[in-house]
């Protein structure tokens, strides 16, 4: 199972590649260029809420309900430390694009879609969380199932934004 959640992970960036690719080159760059940003920018937290797994499972093997509820309450309120990082994303993000000196025609396209994406943080980051309590917890398939619903969701909310919108 934790195999197969780690390829829905691809499968997600796959499918925005290829509904990108139907609107030109300029634009599978520019989603390459902020789904990289937007990835790293994340991952700082992300890496740190994954540590919940460790916490939850060494309470749960000394079997201390408690502890495995007080790891758990600790991460998750650590989690919505993406609702101000929503906020000071979109500068976080333009200020990373300048330093990396990306081309004025790619650089609007990926400020749009991050400026759109990056909404996603806050549940990202608690979705982070939940399936590192579960994974602590011993229990791997629902995260991977999970996943493939998050594949599932992004496929039609693409679809929707290319198509409609464009």
């Amino acid at each position: 199972p934790l195999i197969l959640s780690s390829l829905a992970y691809t499968a997600v960036g796959f499918t925005d590649t290829l509904y990108m690719g139907r609107l030109g080159v300029l634009e599978v760059g520019a989603v390459g260029l902020a789904s990289i940003v937007l990835f790293t920018v994340s991952l700082l937290f992300r890496g740190t809420l994954n540590a919940a797994a460790t916490f939850v499972a060494r309470a749960r093997g000394a079997g201390d309900r408690a502890g495995v509820r007080r790891w758990g309450g600790i991460f998750l309120t650590l989690s919505l430390f993406g609702l101000p990082l929503t906020l000071v994303g979109p500068w976080l993000v333009s200020t990373v694009f300048r330093l990396l000196g990306a081309a004025p025609s790619i650089l609007d396209v990926a400020q749009t879609y991050a400026q759109i994406r990056i909404f996603e943080i806050p549940f990202l980051l608690l979705g982070t969380t939940s399936v590192s309590i579960m994974l602590g917890l011993g229990n791997t398939h629902t995260p991977m199932l999970l996943s493939w619903l998050l594949v599932m969701v992004n496929a039609a909310l693409a679809a929707l934004f290319v198509f409609s919108f464009h």
